[in-house]
């Protein structure tokens, strides 16, 4: 942890923070969200986080000709494409995210669906990042059961790969936290 904690420390005032504080005070969920930078109207900076575009590694976002459709990638293993779709033209605060499905054809070609992974606003994204809320009050999770054929997760469990292993993690959506999942846990 030392060779990480000299990183992060400078985000701090205080360069005697240990590892513990910052894991304390550490909330990874005001991360990995895009940010928009703007001027106001007395020559400011003004810094906004996008919550509605989901939470991951943004790699690239384009807006298309409707306005309203954010295209998403996430580029790495095990990783996403996403799409976002603004209620109102030429405004981000409130939308629906989707993930893609993409299935091989028998000719070699592949099929693109979406799945809708949730809807909400910035302001109510924001509120549940804010809120404290770890990745435990969003999801159950076990270990996938690797005995016999490969692995199986109980029922009610959905198997997930774990980061960039080859590991396999079985989840299950808690009640009420669908948008949370969605928005803050989008990969």
């Amino acid at each position: 942890y030392g060779y990480y904690l000299s990183d992060v420390l400078c985000y701090f005032d205080q360069k005697n923070l240990t590892m513990l504080d910052v894991k304390q005070n550490f909330n990874p969920y005001m991360y990995g969200h895009i940010p928009e930078i703007g001027v106001d109207a007395n020559g400011e900076p003004t810094v906004g986080l996008w919550f509605t575009l989901g939470r991951f590694s943004h790699e690239a976002a384009v807006i298309v000709g409707d306005n309203k459709t954010v295209y998403l990638t996430d580029d790495g293993t095990n990783n996403g494409f996403y799409k976002f779709v603004a209620d109102t033209p030429s405004d981000l605060s409130s939308g629906c995210i989707f993930g893609a499905k993409v299935q091989q054809n028998a000719d070699q070609t592949f099929a693109l669906s979406w799945i809708q992974l949730g809807c909400g606003s910035n302001g109510e994204i924001e509120q549940i990042a804010r809120s404290g809320i770890k990745f435990d009050d969003i999801f159950s999770y076990v270990d996938a059961d690797d005995s016999g054929d490969g692995p199986i997760c109980p029922d009610g469990f959905t198997a997930t790969n774990v980061g960039h292993t080859r590991r396999l993690e079985c989840l299950q959506l808690l009640p009420g936290q669908e948008m949370a999942a969605a928005f803050l846990e989008t990969r």
